[in-house]
């Protein structure tokens, strides 16, 4: 189904992101 990889390609952009998010933090505070 496209519209199920579509929904996985979202999440995995967001938990990419979200990653990001967190590891630019983490280095700021050294």
């Amino acid at each position: 189904y496209p519209v199920v990889k579509k929904i996985i390609d979202v999440l995995q952009k967001q938990k990419v992101n979200k990653f990001l998010l967190v590891t630019n933090a983490e280095a700021r505070r050294k």
